[in-house]
């Protein structure tokens, strides 16, 4: 596991580099529970994060450190990790563990490339964000009712109505449906927001959902 998790923290680090991040590593007397590995810089953008190759190893005192320190530097809060204790991490989707995301190298190569990620975990499965406004435009382009779309979509009137209030977001089940209907441009990728200082929630994620 030491060996893997060298790895990791060098795949995450070079990953940085190579995209003009300068990095810092940081070193904790020995045998005390480090709550932040790395932090990465470029220009304004700041990354603090912890390096943990099966991220259900990292625990509520360290998730709140990392959370609290990334507030007081305005930065971004991150785990970086390959698997939990039951499951492998998917590519290209948001995980939390105690409020913190949680992704695979892969999914931070996206992040700092500014691709966008629309695809976050959550209980009972994996879940996407719409844009409300331009569901509710491209349905009555078309002539739908809220009734219509929702017998396409196998859901409740209800369900549609907050679709377009954005005030739901919706399985994957549900948003591969609309986008057959509708296109991807219906869909409102995750946003990475800093956790603002003295603003800290501990079941506060730095993945905007909703």
């Amino acid at each position: 596991m030491v060996r893997e998790m060298q790895r990791l923290a060098e795949e995450v680090s070079d990953t940085l580099r190579s995209r003009g991040f300068r990095i810092g590593f940081l070193e904790y007397p020995v045998g005390e529970r480090k709550s932040i590995d790395i932090i990465a810089r470029k220009g304004p953008e700041k990354l603090l994060i912890k390096v943990s190759y099966e991220v259900d190893n990292v625990g509520r005192k360290e998730a709140y450190e990392l959370t609290a320190i990334s507030s007081v530097f305005e930065g971004l809060g991150l785990l970086i990790g390959r698997k939990t204790k039951k499951k492998e991490l998917e590519n290209f989707v948001v995980y939390e563990r105690h409020g913190i995301p949680a992704i695979t190298p892969e999914t931070l190569e996206e992040l700092v490339d500014r691709e966008k990620i629309f695809v976050y975990a959550d209980r009972g499965g994996y879940y996407v964000r719409v844009d409300g406004r331009k569901l509710r435009k491209k349905r009555e382009e078309m002539n739908m009712s809220l009734g219509d779309l929702a017998y396409l979509l196998g859901v409740s009137r209800k369900a549609v109505y907050e679709y377009e209030r954005s005030k739901m977001n919706l399985s994957l089940t549900t948003a591969l449906k609309l986008i057959e209907i509708f296109g991807e441009e219906i869909l409102a990728p995750l946003k990475a927001k800093g956790a603002r200082k003295n603003n800290y929630k501990e079941s506060e994620s730095h993945f905007k959902k909703c």
